[in-house]
């Protein structure tokens, strides 16, 4: 008999509250079914070389995927963490494997970050963890940029409890609760998303430049320790005797307040682009400024990353080839990838973008890391586009350089790395524990269970928005 599945609290929750659309990626991969399909996910029960599995419950028997999907459903969602196709497909493989029914392999084809039955991509700032007796454990670790004192806010099934992180490994950490918030999870799977982020052993220093005010100081202090678990010290430029370089520096000007940093960070020299704090309130003002500070910090934080990549020779070629012909078609996306695994061993691969609006999207594949056979390569075809935001942006000199990083992550071991994702500096609001009421996508991860090795390979892009020349 056919099981009809009734409307979920979220399904309407999608369409009467929330518009769950993601930022636009700056850079975007070209779209077709093998790579970035639009609008389109299928979630199949297995593979095209699998066989089905069928599983009996209260003497029926009926097909283990049905049955497992339908009970992912039936435990709802709580409101405002929408799930979608990629995250749903974890999920009930995840059950097939806790019922001894992991025979067959779920798969989900095609736009795999879609919200179930809607046609918008969520955001990327929710962490679905489980709990292990008095523990939760959180899929993201020192890899992903998270140390002990990160901090997250459990949002489901008990809100607003804040977890500190005690232990941190490469790939997961861990956080201890308490005996009544024990009782409540009993075991069950929780969802947190970030609230501070810790430096690790560093300190977050600020500079100030400018007639700010005691009362400033004080209110920007508050406002980032509110975001960064970490030592904070707000130094006024006048406190040092040599202005230091490699720090956030912010300067009031006529037009308002600047954030300005190392080149390194930003890319070029003078105030951040994107962004204006205006406004004449301590209060608001030290909070969008803390706010913009802190999401660059956590940018500069995932940036820095390498030094925890394998000392071993990288045993695959990345090479980018960008098409300069004039006759060109204006759609043809002028950037190609090429990635080929030169080792005996079956690699994964992932490309992160780092893109000039301090965001950070995963560009290829659109879900999970792509696995890539020995001595096989691997190639596709990519765009970059300037945000609203930044484009007329003009110096004395001529156009403004807009940087993209491209970073190609490769380990022996399928990992998840959608956790490393940021909005624009410009939307960074949306990630505070008190704004966040948007949905936004989960974060999921596979524990490889075997020592693993990791290589990153970084590519710089340099956009000129007039005119649109192109240099690496």
């Amino acid at each position: 008999m056919a099981r009809l599945v009734p409307n979920l609290p979220f399904d309407e929750f999608i369409e009467e509250d929330i518009d769950p659309t993601s930022s636009n990626r700056n850079a975007k991969a070209e779209v077709s079914w093998g790579t970035n399909p639009e609008g389109f996910a299928l979630m199949a029960a297995c593979g095209d070389d699998e066989g089905a599995a069928e599983t009996v419950i209260d003497g029926r028997s009926i097909g283990a995927f049905t049955h497992a999907l339908l009970s992912c459903l039936e435990q709802g969602s709580p409101r405002g963490t929408l799930v979608n196709y990629l995250t749903l497909c974890d999920q009930v493989a995840r059950l097939l494997k806790e019922t001894q029914l992991n025979l067959k392999n779920p798969k989900v084809s095609g736009h795999d970050r879609l919200l179930f039955y809607s046609s918008s991509e969520p955001l990327p700032w929710i962490y679905r963890s489980r709990t292990e007796g008095n523990k939760i454990i959180v899929p993201a670790g020192k890899m992903h940029g998270v140390h002990p004192r990160s901090e997250f806010m459990l949002i489901h099934p008990i809100p607003k409890i804040i977890i500190s992180i005690k232990e941190a490994h490469d790939f997961d950490c861990s956080a201890r609760i308490s005996p009544e918030t024990e009782q409540m999870l009993k075991n069950r799977e929780c969802t947190g998303i970030p609230s501070r982020w810790s430096l690790e052993e560093s300190t977050l220093r600020v500079l100030i430049n400018g007639d700010f005010g005691e009362r400033f100081e004080e209110s920007l202090f508050e406002s980032l320790q509110s975001r960064i678990a970490s030592p904070i010290e707000v130094i006024r430029v006048g406190e040092t005797d040599e202005r230091d370089s490699n720090l956030l520096l912010l300067e009031k000007g006529e037009d308002g307040t600047h954030i300005m940093g190392p080149e390194s960070l930003i890319g070029y020299s003078g105030p951040i682009r994107g962004i204006q704090l205006k406004d004449n309130d301590i209060k608001r003002l030290t909070q969008d400024a803390a706010i913009a500070l802190s999401h660059l910090t956590r940018f500069n934080q995932i940036l820095n990353l390498q030094p925890r990549v394998s000392k071993k020779p990288p045993p695959f070629e990345v090479t980018l080839k960008i098409n300069t012909e004039k006759e060109c078609s204006p759609d043809e996306p002028p950037y190609e990838m090429v990635i080929e695994n030169k080792s005996d061993d079956v690699l994964y691969f992932t490309v992160m973008s780092f893109g000039p609006g301090f965001n950070i999207k995963q560009l290829w594949p659109s879900g999970h890391s792509m696995e890539v056979g020995r001595g096989a390569q691997k190639e596709f075809a990519f765009n970059i586009y300037i945000s609203h935001e930044l484009q007329g942006i003009q110096l004395s000199d001529g156009a403004a350089t807009h940087r993209d990083i491209l970073r190609t992550i490769v380990t022996t071991h399928s990992i998840a790395w959608t956790s490393l994702e940021l909005p624009h500096v410009w939307e960074a609001h949306l990630m505070c524990p008190n704004l966040l009421v948007k949905s936004s996508r989960d974060a999921e991860f596979s524990e490889p269970k075997k020592k693993h090795e990791m290589w990153v390979h970084d590519i710089r892009i340099l956009t000129s928005a007039e005119p649109p020349n192109r240099n690496i």
